[in-house]
């Protein structure tokens, strides 16, 4: 991969780490599994450690300073646009159960 690949990466794992963590901890819900969170985590844990440079660069790159994959509980998931973002989320997936998933009637 190159750098800019890289860094891209780095950055969805980021946003994608924050907008869960606030849907799991500030609405006591989930879209993903632990698991999946986890290996969200732990990539962007390894790709931490293999690109110290570009660590430290991207959207973020502040509230993951020393991450590591253990628990999203102290990240900054109450900004505004990981706020905004997470709540798009849920009422996407709001309408998707609305139209999709039937409850027996």
């Amino acid at each position: 991969m190159t750098d800019e690949e890289v860094l891209e990466l780095m950055v969805r794992r980021r946003r994608q780490l924050l907008i869960h963590s606030y849907i799991y901890y500030g609405r006591g819900t989930s879209l993903i599994s632990d698991g999946q969170w986890d290996r969200w985590a732990r990539e962007l844990e390894r790709l931490n450690a293999e690109y110290p440079v570009l660590a430290g660069t991207g959207d973020f790159a502040g509230a993951f300073h020393k991450f590591t994959s253990a628990s999203g509980y102290y990240l900054p998931y109450q900004s505004g646009w990981v706020v905004r973002a997470a709540e798009h989320l849920l009422m996407i997936a709001k309408e998707y159960e609305d139209e999709y998933c039937t409850n027996g009637d």
